[in-house]
């Protein structure tokens, strides 16, 4: 598999941690049903909204930029 153009994914906390990595598995055997796909949807909902501030941002810079114009 090749990950040459993909970010890698940043970890805020040690939840999304053990989710994203190995210790799902361990989460998954604990009596805590549901609990490594909460996580995922946290941080998928996270990155969501960093990138749609992110396109916001660039866009508002572009509107700017054409407005001097």
């Amino acid at each position: 598999m090749d990950s040459s153009n993909t970010e890698r994914r940043v970890i805020k906390t040690w939840f999304e941690d053990d989710v994203h990595t190995g210790w799902r598995h361990v989460l998954c055997l604990m009596d805590q049903s549901g609990a490594a796909k909460w996580a995922k949807t946290q941080t998928n909902r996270r990155e969501r909204r960093e990138k749609r501030a992110e396109l916001r941002a660039e866009l508002d810079d572009y509107y700017m930029e054409s407005e001097d114009d």
